[in-house]
């Protein structure tokens, strides 16, 4: 298993190499300023997926022998700093992300270079382009809040590529937190800022997909994933990527509430096991049915 020095030296190499030859999504010109930005705020985060997927791996997936044997997909891999880092490591890895991303050339010399496969797809299709079976773990990090359609199909997808016993690890913002309570307490919205809709459709911003469309609570997640085939394993709610902005005052404060009401962190992360195929028979018209 990867221990948490190893974790915090194949991230840093990995980030390091994104400050040293940015990617640019959108190919924009604009967009290395903000990506730097955003892999720095998100490095908590980074260290605790890699050691949440490297912990959970070994303790659920003991018969595998070598990372190697270990196919991993990653859905929404964004910058891809998570799925390199676990190629790195040994793993053998798949990065997704929508064709507006996987068509940038930088990001695919470096996925090539760490011999991670891609795939290109819009999740909107509700399909996922590969055949039954075939992943030992899907990660979904960050990447239901931004879903402006109905998830459940989508879901349905991911147990289909997932082996029999294979493992979901999934991480999204918690919308029963607390800024977001207090948000409401004040009459403030809890939702993107209306300049958010202006800056998805400037062709400047990296935002295209970057809208909270729909936050959950940890009970709501759990509900539906177990209602399509998934058996909960591991669940837990972190705050620790909120203390990077605030006052030191503030921080504290955060941290006396977050230990007595763990409930209201910022973040909640789940751990499924596939054990079974849904039966469902989802009927979609001209409303339902994304295009």
């Amino acid at each position: 298993m990867l221990s948490q020095n190893d974790v915090i030296n194949v991230l840093d190499e990995t980030i390091q190499e994104y400050f040293e030859k940015p990617i640019d999504l959108l190919n924009n010109g604009s967009g290395a300023k903000g990506e730097s930005e955003y892999i720095i705020r998100s490095k908590p985060s980074y260290i605790r997926t890699l050691q949440d997927v490297a912990k959970y791996i070994e303790k659920n997936l003991c018969l595998r022998n070598e990372p190697s044997e270990i196919n991993i997909l990653e859905m929404g891999a964004f910058l891809g700093v998570t799925s390199i880092s676990l190629a790195k490591a040994g793993f053998s890895v798949t990065a997704m992300d929508i064709p507006e991303f996987m068509t940038n050339e930088r990001l695919q010399l470096r996925y090539k270079r760490h011999h991670i496969k891609m795939l290109s797809q819009n999740l909107k299709t509700n399909r996922i382009p590969c055949e039954d079976d075939k992943y030992d773990v899907v990660m979904l990090c960050e990447v239901l809040e931004h879903l402006n359609f109905n998830p459940l199909p989508i879901i349905v997808e991911i147990n289909r590529t997932l082996k029999s016993g294979g493992l979901l690890y999934l991480s999204l913002p918690n919308i029963a937190r607390l800024t977001n309570r207090l948000k409401l307490l004040l009459g403030h919205s809890i939702h993107n800022p209306i300049d958010d809709f202006f800056a998805q459709l400037n062709g400047k911003d990296n935002m295209v997909v970057g809208l909270h469309w729909r936050e959950y609570t940890a009970n709501e997640i759990k509900y539906m994933f177990e209602k399509l085939g998934f058996l909960t394993l591991e669940s837990y709610i972190t705050s620790d990527t909120d203390f990077l902005i605030n006052s030191s005052l503030r921080n504290a404060a955060k941290k006396v509430i977050y230990r007595v009401m763990p409930s209201l962190g910022f973040h909640q992360v789940h751990l499924f096991r596939k054990i079974k195929q849904p039966h469902v028979n989802f009927q979609f018209c001209d409303a339902t049915q994304s295009k």
